[in-house]
């Protein structure tokens, strides 16, 4: 296993969180006199906003519309983003073939990442105590290299595919990242949602979680 592409492709999952970065507050313009006092004879108007509910369901309603299945068929993979994303091809130094693919989407509160990188000298076959030991590096990696710690971890089966799930929080615990890490073949499949911490549990992160699938190898 190449430990420095291991860390290369944790360092690479992460991005500036502007994404989750709140606007400034706009000045509001100055009023005059006059407009006070026009205020204060205009009739007050009933309020016709909607409930709660309706407007959690017109959002949510909204959202699912804009999620579009992307397929690499280079990384024989699919999986549901909120728009198209954004491909990088991302050198780990050990040659073309073991270039980290990064496929993302970021939206207003949240970041989706789906990738892949080749030439890891372990494969799915593997024994399992090597399978966790790669796990187990990537997960340290990630820890290390980054201000957030995980939370949760499990091993997990995807398609017959082996893996780690993980979830990783901010130290401020203000973001929340769901990863998740598989092993095929020779070929490592990595992806992540990043939500504000109110949004871990939103039908988003799952809708993008489970649709992942492996074409082939």
């Amino acid at each position: 296993m190449k430990k420095a592409a291991t860390l290369l492709i944790v360092s690479m999952l992460f991005l500036p969180t502007s994404a989750f970065q709140q606007e400034p507050p706009r000045k509001r313009p100055s009023l005059s006199n006059d407009d006070i006092e026009a205020a204060k004879q205009e009739p007050a108007r009933k309020s016709s906003s909607p409930s709660p509910e309706e407007t959690k369901a017109t959002k949510d309603s909204a959202a699912a519309s804009d999620w579009k299945e992307f397929v690499s068929k280079e990384g024989a993979f699919a999986v549901l983003m909120p728009g198209g994303p954004i491909r990088e091809d991302l050198p780990t130094g050990y040659g073309s073939k073991d270039d980290f693919h990064r496929f993302q989407v970021t939206r207003e509160g949240l970041v989706c990442i789906a990738g892949y990188a080749d030439g890891f000298n372990i494969s799915s076959s593997s024994d399992p105590a090597l399978r966790k030991f790669v796990f187990d590096k990537m997960q340290e990696a990630l820890v290390k290299g980054s201000n957030s710690r995980v939370r949760n971890e499990k091993e997990i089966s995807w398609q017959n595919y082996p893996g780690r799930e993980l979830e990783v929080v901010s130290l401020q615990e203000d973001v929340v990242s769901r990863i998740r890490v598989y092993l095929a073949g020779h070929r490592m499949y990595v992806t992540m949602m990043a939500v504000p911490a109110s949004e871990a549990g939103a039908e988003t992160v799952t809708r993008f979680r489970d649709s992942f699938r492996i074409t082939n190898e």
